[in-house]
């Protein structure tokens, strides 16, 4: 009976859960669009504050296996800015979602923290989503290093947060890849205009032709699922017969075409040949040696040697006819998908395959250069310092041996010292140099150590890939030198003061016998003392000088001690390699004594943050500073900043460095650079004071008074990012800038980036400083360096205009025309890495290069290396700039650092020959 009475109120209630259930669910069906448009305009704002200069973001699709979540190339107007990128990562708490932008140049503009599951601990980690920790990311140039409170900061330094260490690096590590990632896909992008067969379209394909990541540039509507369908996959695709997505008809159309772009034979010339590898299998290595014809097919394909060590019954079927023969006649390389496996032997099927298409990269090598095999070592910079690699190739360029690390190696522990292990390190065995990232099996989280390997045994393949001329030579310049041994002694620079060293080579400039230090030796105990022990000092004995940190194992915690004896060893070797004439001239030189700074005092000011600084220096009878005052009346650096150049621990670090001095032989004033160059340069301005010589110093009279820039305007150009950029300068009698004037009609700099050199602000903090400038006076307009120098250069020339000689100005018709490169073509060719450099270089009147033409028939630099310097991109950054070059100067051509120096000393080279 009760039971019946609660029946009606169970109905009830079970009304009730029926109503609310369809009321939420029709809530959800109502609100979820909103909330999903909502979490989009979200994202499009976090990619607005990371690139503010971007006013629209087009999607690349990537691969689903890619590190990132997604990448958008930013746009303005019609033109690229730059990239932003997503990424998470696993912090200390759990993972952490990072947005960051980046420039066309590579700095970051912003970075944007958080997600949904961000879970770092409150008050440590979790101060990551503050903006004083994610300010400090804009302007930074990747790869970013992590530091720690009182460690030296740079251009890609970030400040740690305090106990929160595991989330900071995280974050860094984040950023690092995002940046990787956009630069690698902006390098390697295949870019093809819209047609009327196809959309404008940017393609990225792997090693094996597998499409990596695609780029649609269309008003029509994307369908990324479309999109997506095509990744994973080697083209050429076919048309599927009446496809009715037109959309996805083109794009397998214009993918084709990008793919047979990159496969363009005229970028890849090549002559068939035989070639042998030996990739890692499944019992150990296999042994392939393949025969191409020109149009890099296989035409006969042999598998296995006496070494031979797969599973019997299993991965022994790669031996069999059937197997083999399904190669002949496909192109390489070969993608496993291209073939069928043998059943159950997948590792050993994919090892053919790896020697196949090692052996036909090898083909490319030897078609160039002459390559004999052997041992080489570098240690490119990693993610916490240089990574050290040791690598041994064959005579097919195949790495038989690879070492990796060495005592200082400083990775960071469960990330990057994955590199170290032998998982890692055995898929290398096999491979053809030059390697690249997309080849192997990168560490997981450690992108940048990866690549610091990969640079290394590269940059080890380069070192023995030397051309014959270039050995010739060498051999004869060894046999052209003549080196009698003898002992020798030096005195370098060590942390805590001059270090002493007396050698003895015999007559192959090997190291005999080596004494270091003296009565004066000052070295911290318990460490820079290392350099004294037997153990540090017999490593040297039969070494051959010069000696390169890399060749020894430096004293544990003391590479400044250990360059110290370094340094001076290569010191007493340059003086027993002098030529007998030029020691003969030595003893008979008849220089005023004046011409160096004996025991003498100086002072000078130079323009501080704050205005001048003033320093007195007292040298001794070699140059070194035997005392130093700084700062008078009239100082007025930042207190607790700038006037750090007043402590005693600051100013002692001078005393026994010889004179000039480089801000990279000391410590700067922590958050004073400003300052601390200052004090550098007016030290070596009263150490120029000291050096005049006699005759120079009696006959001031003779100099014209037009030397310097009394009070006068003068303009110059000088090329900036987008084009010339145009200033104008005043100067008063001290040579100090009044008045400065940038920009014209013809101003072309990036909107939103290089503009920003007309701003009030950036301009104002020139007034007052004195000509010449160097960028390190200023601050740089952000992510704008290439600009901002443009501004810099047109000063120092407008200044070097008003300064030339009043009997320069006033007699030109005396001048021989050949004194000046004025509109002129010129060409030399120097040694590169492969053989002659040709370069042809037009300079204008004022010395600049308004034409410049590099190689000739006879280039023959490193296909996909040096080669790097006929890019257009390459040459039209030397338009502009003035003679003698520099290669720091512009940016060297990646790994191709022989090549770029040919084309600098080409065309200072060229520029000589006209003033002779």
């Amino acid at each position: 009976m009760l039971m019946k009475k609660e029946i009606p109120a169970w109905l009830v209630l079970a009304i009730i859960m029926l109503v609310a259930s369809f009321c939420l669910a029709g809530t959800n069906l109502i609100t979820k669009d909103v909330i999903s448009e909502q979490a989009a305009l979200d994202e499009v704002e976090a990619r607005k504050r990371v690139l503010p200069v971007a006013e629209n973001f087009s999607q690349v699709v990537l691969a689903p296996d890619a590190s990132l979540n997604n990448l958008f190339i930013a746009t303005r107007e019609g033109g690229d800015v730059g990239y932003v990128g997503s990424i998470t990562v696993s912090g200390y708490g759990g993972p952490i979602d990072i947005i960051a932008g980046i420039t066309l140049d590579g700095v970051v503009s912003g970075v944007d923290i958080g997600g949904s599951d961000f879970a770092e601990t409150a008050g440590l980690g979790a101060k990551a989503r503050e903006e004083a920790f994610m300010s400090q990311f804009a302007g930074k140039v990747a790869p970013l290093k992590a530091i720690k409170e009182g460690e030296t900061k740079a251009d890609n330094t970030i400040d740690v947060i305090t106990a929160a260490t595991i989330t900071t690096n995280a974050v860094v590590r984040g950023v690092n890849d995002i940046v990787k990632n956009a630069q690698g896909y902006s390098s390697d992008a295949i870019k093809l205009d819209a047609s009327e067969e196809y959309p404008a379209i940017e393609v990225l394909f792997d090693s094996s032709g597998v499409l990596e990541a695609l780029l649609v540039k269309t008003d029509e509507k994307v369908d990324y699922a479309l999109l997506e369908s095509l990744l994973g996959s080697a083209p050429p695709f076919e048309e599927v017969e009446g496809e009715e997505n037109e959309l996805l008809s083109k794009l397998r159309v214009a993918v084709n075409a990008a793919y047979e772009k990159q496969s363009s034979p005229e970028l890849a010339p090549f002559a068939g040949g035989t070639a042998s590898a030996n990739p890692e299998g499944f019992g150990g290595p296999i042994y392939v040696e393949v025969t191409f014809d020109e149009n890099s097919n296989i035409i006969a394909l042999k598998v296995g040697d006496d070494n031979f060590a797969e599973t019997p019954g299993i991965g022994d079927s790669v031996l069999e006819e059937d197997f083999i023969k399904q190669f002949i006649g496909k192109s390489a390389p070969i993608d496993i998908k291209d073939i069928d496996v043998a059943s159950g032997a997948t590792v050993s099927t994919q090892a053919v395959i790896d020697g196949i298409n090692v052996a036909r990269a090898s083909l490319d090598v030897a078609s160039t250069v002459a390559f004999a095999g052997g041992t080489a070592s570098v240690s490119p910079e990693g993610f916490g310092g240089p990574v050290f690699v040791e690598v041994t190739f064959d005579e097919n360029s195949n790495i038989t041996a690879l070492k990796i690390g060495d005592d200082n190696f400083a990775e960071t522990p469960g990330i990057g010292d994955a590199v170290l292990e032998d998982d890692f390190i055995k898929q290398f065995i096999g491979k053809a140099a030059p390697i690249d990232i997309k080849d192997i099996d990168a560490a997981s989280g450690a992108t940048v150590s990866t690549q610091a390997v990969i640079d290394g045994i590269n940059e080890a393949f380069e070192k023995l890939i030397a051309p014959v001329e270039e050995v010739a030579e060498h051999e004869e310049k060894t046999v052209s030198t003549s080196f009698e041994g003898k002992t020798a002694s030096a005195s370098a620079e060590g942390f805590g003061g001059p270090i002493y060293v007396e050698v003895t080579f015999d007559e192959n400039s090997n190291i005999t016998a080596l004494k270091v230090g003296d009565d004066n030796f000052a070295e911290t105990p318990g460490i820079g003392d290392a350099v004294l022990e037997e153990d540090f000092v017999k490593q040297f004995i039969g070494k051959a000088a010069p000696i390169d940190i890399k060749d020894i194992d430096a004293a544990s915690g003391a590479t400044v001690s250990t360059q110290a004896v370094i340094d001076g060893i290569n010191e007493a070797f340059e003086k027993l390699s002098a030529p007998a004439e030029e020691a003969v001239e030595s003893e008979t030189e008849t220089e005023p004594e004046s011409e160096s700074a004996e025991g003498e005092k100086a002072s000078a000011s130079a323009e501080g943050f704050g205005g001048p600084v003033y320093v007195e220096v007292t040298f001794d009878e070699n140059s070194n500073i035997t005392a130093l005052k700084i700062g008078d009346d009239n100082f007025a650096e930042t207190p607790g900043i700038g006037d750090a150049v007043l402590e005693e621990d600051f100013i002692k670090q001078f005393i026994g460095k010889s004179a000039p001095i480089d801000i990279k032989d000391i410590d700067a004033a922590s958050g004073a650079t400003v300052s601390t160059q200052a004090v550098i340069d007016g030290i070596n301005e009263a150490f120029e004071k000291l050096s005049v010589p006699a005759a120079e110093v009696a006959e001031p009279e003779t100099e014209p008074e037009s030397e310097s820039a009394e009070g006068e305007t003068a303009s110059a150009s000088a090329e900036g990012f987008g084009g010339p950029v145009y200033v104008e300068v005043t100067f008063n009698e001290n040579s100090n800038i009044t008045a400065l004037k940038i920009g014209d009609d013809n101003f072309a700099e990036t909107p939103g980036i290089g503009d920003a050199v007309l701003e009030e602000d950036f301009i104002k903090q020139f007034i007052g400083k004195s000509a010449p400038i160097d960028i390190k006076d200023i601050d740089a307009a952000s992510g704008a360096t290439i600009s901002t120098q443009a501004v810099i250069d047109g000063i120092n020339e407008a200044f070097e205009k008003l300064s030339v000689p009043a009997a320069e100005v006033a007699e030109p018709e005396t001048e021989p025309e050949s004194e000046s490169a004025e509109g002129v073509t010129s060409s030399a060719s120097p040694e590169g890495f492969g053989g002659p450099v040709y370069v042809e270089v037009t300079f204008d009147e004022n010395s600049n290069i308004t034409a410049l033409k590099i190689g000739d028939d006879n280039f023959a630099e490193t296909p996909g290396i040096g080669d790097a310097v006929l890019e257009e991109d390459f040459i039209k950054q030397f338009i502009g700039k003035a003679v003698p070059m520099d290669i720091k100067d512009i940016d060297a051509a990646s790994g191709a650092t022989v090549s770029t120096q040919a084309v600098i000393d080409g065309i200072n080279e060229a520029f000589n020959k006209l003033q002779k």
